[in-house]
């Protein structure tokens, strides 16, 4: 079935006159030797990777595994397993000593399979961008999986990191709006451009994308919904930013409470601080959020604070810290001279020389 589906698929591409590339001929003829549970084992793992939940995460990773024992010579079920290591550590749902070791030597793995495998090529170039900080090495390999496979998303994502991180802030948005045209109602693909859209100073073209997704479920995308928050309060639309703020926490008692009682002594800007407070106090658990806890207290102007928290999220090697300098939330700590210091700890490309 799988054979014959391939030879309709081409044989619809040339009576349409659609130029296949060498790549997407190869991979539709290579789909027809693979074991057919392991196809579909796959695209459940996609799909929940797709949700990108932690639960999500953990399951699309299960699935991975399972695809690889099913079909072990199959270079896209090695690189589904780099890719959902990749997402949990460094979105916090995993330690980064347990996933990142695990998610190179399985992208590693589908490269030594595969050499053409986009999928692959992302993974690595994410790996190399988010754990090693290698600019030179994730540049590498976003362009050889876009040279692959222009229309990967995850890929342009990538690509548009690196260039923030290099200081390329608008070539970063610019890429992420490409990357959204080949799947514009995709959470993952618009997720990036909301908040690149933040690093460019873009907040009301951010928030008008925020009220165009609002008919899609994002209830899940916490990342999502932290970009809406954060334009809306650099927009100076406060109320509204704490607003959505507890509406994210809403099944956490203790986070409204700390609201609540900032709020009624200092409005929103005491809502924020007492949240990064609260944040501040959970002990081994605060350290994975640390940088969204360092952002928090930086917007209200607890620079000390702020610096602790960054430290911290330095000693974790957050990935994050990546994009920092274009994340209008530390404006108020540049002047500092423990920014560059960071910066410098940190390894960022040196910023463009102005026009």
């Amino acid at each position: 079935m799988l054979a014959v589906l391939s030879e309709v698929a081409a044989a619809i591409s040339d009576q349409i006159e659609v130029a296949l590339t060498p790549d997407q001929r190869r991979r539709s003829e290579q789909l027809a030797t693979v074991d057919p549970a392991a196809q579909e084992t796959l695209l459940k793992a996609r799909y929940h990777f797709n949700r990108f939940t932690g639960d999500g995460l953990r399951l699309a990773l299960e699935l991975g595994h399972e695809v690889v024992s099913t079909a072990p010579d199959w270079a896209s079920g090695h690189a589904m397993v780099a890719a959902a290591y990749m997402a949990l550590g460094a979105f916090g749902h995993m330690p980064l000593d347990e996933a990142v070791p695990r998610s190179r030597e399985a992208a590693v793995r589908a490269i030594a399979l595969d050499d053409r495998l986009d999928e692959a090529h992302a993974a690595l170039g994410w790996i190399r961008l988010y754990f090693d900080w290698d600019w030179s090495g994730a540049e590498k390999e976003f362009l050889r999986a876009l040279e692959i496979n222009p229309n990967h998303v995850n890929a342009r994502h990538g690509y548009a990191d690196l260039l923030t991180a290099q200081g390329r802030v608008d070539e970063g948005l610019a890429e992420t709006l490409r990357g959204r045209q080949s799947d514009p109602l995709s959470i993952l693909a618009n997720m990036p451009a909301i908040g690149h859209m933040v690093f460019a100073r873009r907040f009301e073209d951010a928030l008008a994308e925020c009220d165009r997704l609002s008919d899609l479920d994002v209830s899940l995308y916490e990342a999502v919904r932290f970009a809406c928050e954060s334009a809306l309060w650099q927009a100076g639309r406060h109320e509204e930013a704490v607003s959505l703020l507890r509406e994210m926490y809403a099944y956490n008692e203790d986070a409204i409470a700390a609201m609540d009682a900032g709020s009624s002594t200092d409005g929103p800007t005491g809502a924020i601080r007492a949240f990064a407070e609260y944040r501040a106090s959970l002990g081994e658990r605060a350290r994975r959020g640390a940088l969204t806890t360092a952002q928090l207290f930086a917007r209200v102007g607890e620079i000390d604070r702020a610096f602790e928290w960054l430290d911290i999220a330095f000693d974790e090697r957050r990935p994050q810290l990546i994009t920092m300098r274009a994340q209008p939330e530390y404006d108020p700590l540049k002047d500092d001279p423990r920014y560059e210091a960071l910066v410098r700890r940190i390894g960022l490309p040196d910023l463009p020389a102005a026009d």
